[in-house]
């Protein structure tokens, strides 16, 4: 998918292995606000809804079956290769159940980006709302973060803050996280492509040289509504970048 009237877009590659909310809300946000990103593959580890909604939103789509390769480090070779072959801008996991290989990655010229529905460092891996509620936290959130080889780690980027209300289950909690997720992910990509921030010492810093994009505005925290400027306040400081 390209945005037509834009010669020099910024390319993209999507990864995928699940039902692809994630990677549609960055797709449309390009497609609606008019950036200038073009969507070069949509790369999955199975057969997937993602996949599906890719081609409905006529983007090229590629399965590189998980179950084809004999371990994950050769099935990391291939997926770096394919990745190669369309030499990105930037490269950003959606909802990507695989941990990518340091080796791979440290070869590699490309950024590689990922969402994670925790306030990073705390509740690393799965199950994070049902740990969230267990822990009986007052916020939730996602974070987004550069790719490391370690699992949920790397340079943060920003991150959206939810509240945790007494009545939550995890399906309350997660749909929550979830519409944060929308609206922070296609932005802290905006902000990497327009160089609006750039990596810099190992911490993702603001840039003087961004260039302008249609309807864009990020911020490094991003606050549910339900937050006074109080409680806003106090969160900040127990925030880790």
């Amino acid at each position: 998918m390209k945005n037509s009237i834009h010669k020099n877009s910024f390319k993209l590659i999507i990864l995928v292995s699940g039902r692809g909310s994630n990677m549609s809300s960055i797709i449309k946000n390009s497609m609606l606000l008019n950036w200038p990103i073009e969507i070069l593959a949509v790369i999955a580890d199975r057969d997937c809804n993602a996949i599906n909604l890719a081609k409905k939103l006529s983007v090229p789509t590629v399965i590189l079956d998980y179950k084809r390769f004999r371990n994950s480090k050769r099935f990391n070779i291939e997926l770096f290769s394919v990745v190669a072959s369309f030499n990105p801008d930037l490269v950003a996991l959606a909802g990507f159940m695989r941990i990518l290989n340091q080796e791979q990655l440290s070869c590699s010229k490309h950024i590689f980006l990922n969402i994670h529905p925790s306030i990073l460092p705390k509740y690393k891996g799965l199950n994070t709302h049902k740990r969230v509620l267990t822990g009986n936290e007052t916020f939730h959130g996602a974070t987004v973060h550069s790719v490391t080889g370690d699992l949920d780690d790397g340079p943060i980027i920003c991150q959206g803050v939810v509240p945790v209300l007494p009545e939550d289950n995890e399906a309350l909690l997660a749909a929550r996280v979830l519409d944060m997720e929308l609206k922070i992910y296609p932005s802290a990509i905006a902000a990497i492509l327009s160089k609006k921030i750039v990596f810099k010492s190992g911490v993702w810093v603001k840039s003087e040289k961004a260039i302008d994009l249609p309807a864009f505005y990020f911020s490094k925290i991003v606050f549910h509504p339900y937050f006074s400027k109080h409680e806003k306040e106090k969160i900040v400081e127990k925030l880790v970048f």
